[in-house]
This record gives structure tokens, sequence and C-alpha cells, in this order.
């Protein structure tokens, strides 16, 4: 009998570490977490063995998290959060670490934009990330969108966007595992229409935000 492929999941932050919020105070850790869950979920009924970094909002070392990755042996290891900016911004990118990866991250960022057309496209980027940095396996971290805006707090929400978001990284963990096919190729970032406008609100928050760090900084 042929080994089930494994695939570590990693929600990002959790506990005391809320990550970005939402205006509304949406946090980063629940929303990473919901995602996570989900998606396990549809891997698990296509036969993928599936670990969790965490399945609760607790506090997890990013050091720890490579580990658990790689004590299992992982297939695959993906990391999953939302992100922020200091002023307003939009759109899904995903993060590797070494052109080793570049693969694996490509079809999961390609997966993302064909599961979600309206949103920008930021492509595919590299950073040392330490969850990235010091898993042994394939590793790919998904930036969701933007949760420090209106806009995208009303978007990674709902629970619809939540499955959605699932569904992709789904297909995009099941493409590289050689379980599906290539996605339908995605617009390169710069050929892409322009950033939609972004939001008085989103502005103003922006500002609030600069302001209370400079207060502090007093």
């Amino acid at each position: 009998m042929d080994k089930k492929p494994i695939v570590v999941l990693d929600a990002g932050h959790g506990g005391l570490d809320s990550g970005a919020l939402g205006p509304r105070g949406t946090k980063e850790s629940n929303v990473a977490l919901a995602v996570v869950m989900l998606l396990g979920s549809l891997l698990t009924a296509d036969g993928i063995e599936v670990v969790y970094t965490r399945k609760q909002d607790v506090f997890v070392e990013l050091t720890e998290r490579a580990a658990i990755s790689n004590r299992a042996e992982a297939d695959l290891f993906l990391s999953v959060h939302c992100n922020s900016a200091e002023t307003p911004a939009r759109g899904i990118e995903t993060f590797i670490a070494n052109s080793a990866e570049a693969d694996f991250g490509t079809r999961i960022q390609s997966a993302l934009m064909e599961f979600n057309p309206g949103r920008v496209n930021r492509g595919l980027k590299r950073a040392g990330f330490a969850v990235l940095v010091y898993t042994r396996s394939k590793a790919a971290l998904a930036e969701l969108e933007f949760l420090h805006t209106a806009d995208g707090e009303n978007f990674l929400s709902q629970p619809q966007t939540q499955a959605n978001m699932a569904k992709a990284l789904r297909a995009g963990i099941m493409v590289q595992l050689g379980k599906a096919s290539s996605p339908p190729a995605v617009t390169k970032p710069e050929h892409l229409r322009a950033d939609p406008p972004i939001s008085r609100k989103d502005e103003l928050i922006a500002a609030a935000r600069k302001l209370l760090t400079l207060a502090e900084a007093l």
C-alpha cells in the first residue's frame, strides 16, 4: 500500500500573538486557523495525512512549527496568514525561502488567484521567514489578503471567503503532489488592472495608526 503524502498545515500566530487586526477587531490568528481547519478536512478526505502545528487558539514558537514538520517528515509545509501594512494595501501573495520551492509557491499563488479572480495578484516572493527556512520539506507561506483595511476585513471575515481560500489552497497542494492537473495560468501581476481605489476610511485608519505609533514613541 502506498504511503500517504504528509502535509503540515500551519495557522499563523495564535494565543497572545493575534497577528494583524482588522478595523473591527478581526484577528489574523482566527482567520488563519479557520482556513487551515477547513483545508485540513478537505485534504483528509482526499487521502492526505494532515499534521497541524496548532488546532486551537494557542501560541506556538516559530522554530517549533518547523520542528513539528521535520518530525513528521512532511512532504509539504504550508503556513497560512493574513497580511498587514503601515499604509492601505490590497492583494494576495505567496512567499518561499529559496528557488527550489518555486514550483510549490507558484502553484499555491496560481490556485489562490484562480479562485479569487477579483483580487490583486501580488505574485510569488522570497523571504527568510523562520518557518520556511527551518523546515526541511518544500514550504510556502500564503498571505491571503490584507486584513488591516475595511475592505480586506470584510472579505476575509466571511465564512464563504474562508471556505473558498481553503479550496484554493487544496487545489495548489493537490497539483504539487501530482494528484491533480495544473490550474490555468494566471496573468502576471504587472499585467493586472490597477488596484481599486483605497477607501477614505482605510486612509484615516492608516493615519490614526501612524499617529498612535508616534505617540507611543514619545
